[in-house]
């Protein structure tokens, strides 16, 4: 909900922002255009100098911010999400990069299970657990079943590899292909 409030003041800002933009070039593109401004609008126009240049330098930080917290929740995610995930104690610990992971757990799901015609997996750690979503591409059959496989699958690369389960799991299926040989 709060990215949601974000995203949203972000936005509303950015319009305005460009409101206001519009709203100049065409004060500035013709002098017949008559568009009025409000009163607060006209005593900066008409302040010092440095007065107005601070003004457009707070607005114009003011419209990057909000540009930049759109583009942010647009992206999704946290910046560091997928980069690595730490391994052992304060004295000594493993940083096992997230691709790694992906890159075995893809493998293992193609390799192990014969529906599965491609694997596509995010894995994070969110506190002590692991956060897995797996995208697939399955030959036609029992979606539930392969969930299941797919799970202990994943739970046993990943306790093999990190000593963490696989804790969250989401399987996405983005393509169930039929035919003989999996063909489209």
């Amino acid at each position: 909900m709060r990215r949601v409030a974000i995203l949203l003041a972000a936005l509303a800002g950015t319009l305005i922002c460009s409101a206001l933009l519009v709203r100049e070039v065409a004060l500035a593109a013709s002098r017949t255009v008559v568009w009025s401004a409000p009163r607060w609008w006209h005593d900066l126009l008409t302040a010092p100098a440095a007065l107005a240049a601070l003004a457009a330098v707070a607005a114009a930080v003011l419209g990057c911010g909000c540009v930049w917290l759109a583009l942010r929740m647009l992206g999704g995610g946290e910046p560091d999400d997928g980069v690595g995930i730490e391994l052992g104690s304060d004295e000594s610990s493993v940083l096992v990069k997230a691709e790694a992971l992906e890159r075995l757990l893809a493998r293992c799901l193609a390799d192990d299970l014969a529906e599965v015609h491609s694997a596509r997996v995010r894995v994070t750690r969110r506190g002590e657990r692991l956060v897995t979503r797996t995208s697939l591409t399955l030959n036609a059959t029992d979606v539930r079943r392969s969930h299941a496989r797919a799970r202990i699958v994943i739970d046993r690369e990943l306790r093999a590899a990190t000593g963490l389960g696989a804790g969250d799991l989401t399987v996405e299926v983005d393509g169930l292909l039929v035919g003989r040989g999996g063909a489209p």
